[in-house]
Protein backbone atom coordinates (compact mmCIF):
# COMPACT_ATOMS: atom_id res chain seq x y z
CA UNK A 1 0.00 0.00 0.00
CA UNK A 2 1.50 3.82 -1.34
CA UNK A 3 1.10 6.44 1.81
CA UNK A 4 1.03 9.51 -0.59
CA UNK A 5 0.68 12.05 2.67
CA UNK A 6 0.68 11.87 6.22
CA UNK A 7 -2.10 13.26 8.19
CA UNK A 8 -1.14 15.51 11.37
CA UNK A 9 -4.68 16.72 12.73
CA UNK A 10 -4.96 15.38 16.39
CA UNK A 11 -7.96 13.01 17.76
CA UNK A 12 -9.41 12.10 21.16
CA UNK A 13 -12.36 10.07 22.23
CA UNK A 14 -14.33 13.21 24.88
CA UNK A 15 -14.73 10.86 28.29
CA UNK A 16 -18.45 12.16 30.39
CA UNK A 17 -17.28 12.56 34.23
CA UNK A 18 -20.85 12.33 34.70
CA UNK A 19 -21.92 9.14 33.18
CA UNK A 20 -17.99 7.41 33.58
CA UNK A 21 -18.08 6.86 30.16
CA UNK A 22 -16.41 7.69 26.53
CA UNK A 23 -18.98 9.39 24.54
CA UNK A 24 -17.51 10.81 20.97
CA UNK A 25 -14.54 11.34 19.08
CA UNK A 26 -13.24 14.67 18.33
CA UNK A 27 -10.86 16.40 15.78
CA UNK A 28 -8.70 19.42 16.83
CA UNK A 29 -9.74 20.82 13.87
CA UNK A 30 -11.62 19.90 10.37
CA UNK A 31 -9.59 18.14 7.57
CA UNK A 32 -11.14 20.27 4.85
CA UNK A 33 -13.82 23.41 4.34
CA UNK A 34 -15.60 24.89 1.91
CA UNK A 35 -15.27 28.22 1.41
CA UNK A 36 -17.89 30.55 -0.72
CA UNK A 37 -15.83 32.80 -2.12
CA UNK A 38 -18.97 34.55 -3.65
CA UNK A 39 -22.70 34.35 -4.10
CA UNK A 40 -22.14 35.94 -7.59
CA UNK A 41 -23.10 33.59 -10.59
CA UNK A 42 -23.65 33.96 -14.63
CA UNK A 43 -26.17 31.23 -14.40
CA UNK A 44 -29.60 30.71 -12.55
CA UNK A 45 -29.88 26.44 -11.95
CA UNK A 46 -32.71 25.58 -10.28
CA UNK A 47 -31.21 23.10 -8.29
CA UNK A 48 -28.53 25.33 -7.05
CA UNK A 49 -27.82 24.93 -3.27
CA UNK A 50 -26.66 28.80 -2.90
CA UNK A 51 -29.73 30.17 -5.06
CA UNK A 52 -26.35 32.23 -6.81
CA UNK A 53 -27.70 35.10 -9.60
CA UNK A 54 -26.03 37.37 -11.56
CA UNK A 55 -27.57 39.99 -9.50
CA UNK A 56 -26.09 38.19 -6.14
CA UNK A 57 -23.26 39.52 -3.51
CA UNK A 58 -19.85 39.25 -5.31
CA UNK A 59 -17.96 38.60 -1.79
CA UNK A 60 -15.67 40.21 0.43
CA UNK A 61 -12.66 42.28 -0.39
CA UNK A 62 -9.57 40.72 -1.17
CA UNK A 63 -7.60 41.45 1.70
CA UNK A 64 -10.87 39.94 3.49
CA UNK A 65 -10.74 36.78 1.72
CA UNK A 66 -6.89 36.54 2.23
CA UNK A 67 -7.65 37.06 6.24
CA UNK A 68 -10.61 33.50 5.68
CA UNK A 69 -8.01 31.56 4.22
CA UNK A 70 -5.14 32.50 7.18
CA UNK A 71 -7.80 31.73 9.40
CA UNK A 72 -8.49 28.54 8.16
CA UNK A 73 -4.60 27.53 7.75
CA UNK A 74 -3.70 28.64 11.36
CA UNK A 75 -6.47 25.96 12.48
CA UNK A 76 -5.10 23.59 10.81
CA UNK A 77 -7.43 22.78 8.21
CA UNK A 78 -5.31 20.94 5.22
CA UNK A 79 -7.84 21.21 2.31
CA UNK A 80 -9.95 24.38 1.31
CA UNK A 81 -12.41 23.39 -1.79
CA UNK A 82 -13.22 26.67 -2.77
CA UNK A 83 -17.37 27.38 -4.46
CA UNK A 84 -19.58 29.42 -5.34
CA UNK A 85 -21.99 31.55 -7.02
CA UNK A 86 -18.98 30.95 -9.89
CA UNK A 87 -15.82 31.81 -8.63
CA UNK A 88 -14.54 33.33 -12.06
CA UNK A 89 -16.91 36.13 -11.16
CA UNK A 90 -14.28 37.34 -8.92
CA UNK A 91 -11.59 39.73 -10.81
CA UNK A 92 -8.89 38.69 -8.13
CA UNK A 93 -9.75 34.73 -8.01
CA UNK A 94 -6.31 33.73 -9.39
CA UNK A 95 -5.00 36.27 -6.76
CA UNK A 96 -6.37 34.63 -4.26
CA UNK A 97 -5.82 30.99 -5.75
CA UNK A 98 -2.27 31.63 -5.75
CA UNK A 99 -2.07 33.09 -2.30
CA UNK A 100 -4.14 29.83 -0.96
CA UNK A 101 -1.32 27.56 -1.99
CA UNK A 102 1.45 29.65 -1.27
CA UNK A 103 0.41 29.56 2.68
CA UNK A 104 0.07 25.44 2.40
CA UNK A 105 -3.78 24.78 1.76
CA UNK A 106 -4.19 22.07 -0.71
CA UNK A 107 -6.65 24.07 -2.77
CA UNK A 108 -9.93 22.78 -4.93
CA UNK A 109 -12.07 24.92 -7.01
CA UNK A 110 -15.98 24.39 -8.79
CA UNK A 111 -16.81 26.33 -11.38
CA UNK A 112 -19.24 25.60 -14.73
CA UNK A 113 -15.78 26.75 -16.44
CA UNK A 114 -17.62 29.26 -18.87
CA UNK A 115 -15.66 32.03 -17.56
CA UNK A 116 -12.00 30.60 -17.99
CA UNK A 117 -9.50 32.52 -19.37
CA UNK A 118 -6.19 31.49 -20.68
CA UNK A 119 -4.56 32.86 -18.27
CA UNK A 120 -6.58 31.29 -15.40
CA UNK A 121 -5.93 27.66 -16.95
CA UNK A 122 -2.18 29.17 -16.97
CA UNK A 123 -2.47 29.51 -12.94
CA UNK A 124 -4.36 26.28 -12.61
CA UNK A 125 -1.64 24.30 -14.42
CA UNK A 126 1.54 26.16 -12.23
CA UNK A 127 0.47 24.92 -8.88
CA UNK A 128 -1.58 21.75 -10.29
CA UNK A 129 -5.26 23.20 -8.61
CA UNK A 130 -7.96 20.16 -8.82
CA UNK A 131 -10.55 21.27 -10.71
CA UNK A 132 -14.06 20.44 -10.66
CA UNK A 133 -16.08 21.16 -13.86
CA UNK A 134 -19.68 21.37 -13.81
CA UNK A 135 -21.25 19.00 -15.85
CA UNK A 136 -25.25 17.53 -15.52
CA UNK A 137 -25.27 15.22 -18.30
CA UNK A 138 -25.43 15.02 -22.15
CA UNK A 139 -25.92 18.46 -24.19
CA UNK A 140 -29.51 18.48 -24.54
CA UNK A 141 -30.15 17.49 -20.54
CA UNK A 142 -27.30 19.75 -19.58
CA UNK A 143 -28.44 22.89 -21.80
CA UNK A 144 -31.65 22.15 -20.10
CA UNK A 145 -30.69 22.95 -16.66
CA UNK A 146 -27.71 25.33 -16.99
CA UNK A 147 -28.70 27.14 -19.89
CA UNK A 148 -28.23 27.34 -23.70
CA UNK A 149 -24.47 27.21 -24.72
CA UNK A 150 -23.55 25.97 -21.30
CA UNK A 151 -22.20 22.31 -21.96
CA UNK A 152 -19.80 23.44 -25.34
CA UNK A 153 -18.65 25.82 -22.89
CA UNK A 154 -18.19 23.33 -19.82
CA UNK A 155 -16.86 21.06 -22.35
CA UNK A 156 -14.17 23.63 -24.27
CA UNK A 157 -12.99 24.52 -20.65
CA UNK A 158 -11.85 20.78 -19.63
CA UNK A 159 -10.28 20.06 -23.35
CA UNK A 160 -7.95 23.11 -21.99
CA UNK A 161 -7.43 21.80 -18.70
CA UNK A 162 -6.50 18.20 -19.85
CA UNK A 163 -4.11 19.78 -22.45
CA UNK A 164 -2.36 21.94 -19.82
CA UNK A 165 -1.94 19.23 -17.36
CA UNK A 166 -5.06 20.56 -14.85
CA UNK A 167 -6.52 17.70 -12.45
CA UNK A 168 -10.11 17.53 -13.58
CA UNK A 169 -13.15 16.22 -12.20
CA UNK A 170 -16.71 16.00 -13.36
CA UNK A 171 -19.47 17.07 -10.94
CA UNK A 172 -22.64 16.23 -11.77
CA UNK A 173 -25.50 17.33 -9.63
CA UNK A 174 -28.64 14.77 -10.11
CA UNK A 175 -32.11 15.68 -9.54
CA UNK A 176 -35.87 14.74 -10.94
CA UNK A 177 -35.16 16.96 -14.25
CA UNK A 178 -31.99 14.55 -14.80
CA UNK A 179 -32.17 11.08 -12.89
CA UNK A 180 -31.16 9.20 -16.28
CA UNK A 181 -28.18 11.04 -16.92
CA UNK A 182 -25.42 8.80 -15.15
CA UNK A 183 -24.72 6.72 -18.54
CA UNK A 184 -25.05 10.47 -20.21
CA UNK A 185 -22.30 11.41 -17.71
CA UNK A 186 -20.18 8.81 -18.20
CA UNK A 187 -20.04 9.07 -21.70
CA UNK A 188 -19.22 12.78 -21.73
CA UNK A 189 -16.35 11.90 -19.28
CA UNK A 190 -15.21 8.81 -21.53
CA UNK A 191 -15.15 11.70 -24.08
CA UNK A 192 -12.51 13.95 -22.50
CA UNK A 193 -10.99 11.36 -20.88
CA UNK A 194 -11.88 12.91 -18.00
CA UNK A 195 -11.14 10.33 -14.86
CA UNK A 196 -12.99 11.10 -12.14
CA UNK A 197 -16.84 12.00 -11.69
CA UNK A 198 -18.62 13.10 -8.51
CA UNK A 199 -22.45 12.34 -8.78
CA UNK A 200 -24.45 14.81 -6.35
CA UNK A 201 -27.37 13.81 -5.11
CA UNK A 202 -29.38 17.73 -5.05
CA UNK A 203 -29.86 18.78 -1.82
CA UNK A 204 -33.14 20.99 -0.08
CA UNK A 205 -30.97 23.95 0.02
CA UNK A 206 -31.09 27.34 -1.75
CA UNK A 207 -33.28 27.97 -4.97
CA UNK A 208 -33.63 24.17 -4.56
CA UNK A 209 -35.23 23.80 -1.38
CA UNK A 210 -38.22 26.42 -2.83
CA UNK A 211 -38.80 24.03 -5.57
CA UNK A 212 -38.07 20.78 -3.83
CA UNK A 213 -41.12 18.77 -4.82
CA UNK A 214 -39.98 19.23 -8.13
CA UNK A 215 -35.97 19.00 -7.74
CA UNK A 216 -35.30 16.41 -5.03
CA UNK A 217 -35.12 12.32 -5.21
CA UNK A 218 -37.69 10.41 -3.12
CA UNK A 219 -35.82 7.45 -1.62
CA UNK A 220 -36.62 5.00 -4.27
CA UNK A 221 -34.85 7.43 -6.49
CA UNK A 222 -32.06 7.32 -4.47
CA UNK A 223 -32.37 3.99 -3.86
CA UNK A 224 -32.27 3.34 -7.87
CA UNK A 225 -29.57 5.99 -8.07
CA UNK A 226 -26.97 4.67 -5.57
CA UNK A 227 -27.36 0.49 -7.03
CA UNK A 228 -26.93 2.43 -10.48
CA UNK A 229 -23.48 4.50 -9.43
CA UNK A 230 -22.50 1.39 -7.31
CA UNK A 231 -22.94 -1.11 -10.25
CA UNK A 232 -20.53 1.22 -12.67
CA UNK A 233 -17.76 1.82 -9.96
CA UNK A 234 -17.35 -2.20 -10.52
CA UNK A 235 -18.20 -2.51 -13.86
CA UNK A 236 -15.64 0.05 -14.87
CA UNK A 237 -12.53 1.98 -15.40
CA UNK A 238 -13.91 5.38 -14.82
CA UNK A 239 -13.59 6.36 -10.61
CA UNK A 240 -17.03 7.75 -10.07
CA UNK A 241 -18.23 8.05 -6.67
CA UNK A 242 -21.44 9.81 -5.18
CA UNK A 243 -21.90 12.17 -2.42
CA UNK A 244 -25.07 12.25 -0.28
CA UNK A 245 -25.60 14.78 2.39
CA UNK A 246 -28.77 12.47 3.87
CA UNK A 247 -25.58 10.32 4.43
CA UNK A 248 -22.86 12.48 5.70
CA UNK A 249 -25.17 14.98 7.82
CA UNK A 250 -23.38 17.41 9.59
CA UNK A 251 -20.03 16.51 8.85
CA UNK A 252 -19.60 18.89 5.97
CA UNK A 253 -18.22 22.60 6.66
CA UNK A 254 -19.33 25.57 4.67
CA UNK A 255 -17.69 28.99 5.13
CA UNK A 256 -20.38 31.21 3.78
CA UNK A 257 -19.38 34.38 1.65
CA UNK A 258 -19.27 36.61 5.25
CA UNK A 259 -17.50 34.25 7.60
CA UNK A 260 -20.44 32.08 8.92
CA UNK A 261 -19.40 28.90 9.82
CA UNK A 262 -22.31 26.53 9.12
CA UNK A 263 -22.78 22.66 9.90
CA UNK A 264 -24.25 21.14 6.68
CA UNK A 265 -27.13 18.82 6.13
CA UNK A 266 -29.35 17.97 3.65
CA UNK A 267 -32.14 20.35 4.21
CA UNK A 268 -31.55 23.71 4.79
CA UNK A 269 -33.76 24.05 7.90
CA UNK A 270 -31.18 21.40 9.38
CA UNK A 271 -28.10 23.24 8.60
CA UNK A 272 -26.66 25.00 12.03
CA UNK A 273 -24.96 28.40 12.00
CA UNK A 274 -22.27 28.01 15.05
CA UNK A 275 -20.90 31.54 14.59
CA UNK A 276 -18.93 34.03 12.54
CA UNK A 277 -15.03 33.05 11.94
CA UNK A 278 -14.29 36.66 12.28
CA UNK A 279 -15.66 36.83 15.85
CA UNK A 280 -14.81 33.29 17.01
CA UNK A 281 -12.05 30.91 16.62
CA UNK A 282 -12.92 28.55 14.07
CA UNK A 283 -11.92 25.75 16.40
CA UNK A 284 -13.92 26.59 18.91
CA UNK A 285 -16.69 26.82 16.58
CA UNK A 286 -15.94 23.45 14.92
CA UNK A 287 -15.64 21.63 18.77
CA UNK A 288 -17.62 23.61 21.59
CA UNK A 289 -20.43 24.04 18.86
CA UNK A 290 -21.20 20.24 19.36
CA UNK A 291 -22.60 20.66 15.48
CA UNK A 292 -20.44 18.91 13.68
CA UNK A 293 -20.39 15.02 13.30
CA UNK A 294 -16.10 14.82 13.67
CA UNK A 295 -15.96 10.39 13.08
CA UNK A 296 -18.29 11.04 10.35
CA UNK A 297 -16.74 13.92 8.71
CA UNK A 298 -13.29 11.93 8.96
CA UNK A 299 -15.28 9.32 7.00
CA UNK A 300 -16.38 11.62 4.18
CA UNK A 301 -12.35 12.81 4.06
CA UNK A 302 -11.33 9.45 4.15
CA UNK A 303 -13.86 8.02 1.38
CA UNK A 304 -13.89 11.33 -0.68
CA UNK A 305 -10.54 11.92 -0.90
CA UNK A 306 -9.53 14.67 -4.35
CA UNK A 307 -8.01 12.12 -6.38
CA UNK A 308 -9.59 8.34 -6.09
CA UNK A 309 -6.95 5.77 -6.52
Amino acid sequence: MNVKKQIDIKSWIAYDENTDKFSKFLLEAPFSVCYKITQKCNYNCAHCISASSKISSYGLPTEKVKEVFKKIKNAGVLRLDITGGEPYEREDINELLEYAVNIGLEVVITTNGSLLKDEDIRLLSKYKIFTQISIDGSKETNDKLRGEGAFDKAVQAIKKLNNANVPVRINCTIQQRNIEAIDEIVDVARMLNVNNIYIIVACAQGRANRVRESICLNEIEERVLRNKVLQLRSNMDINIKILDFKQYSHSCVLIETNGDFISQSWDENDCINTGNIFESDLKELWIKSNAFDHARHLLQYIRHPVLYV
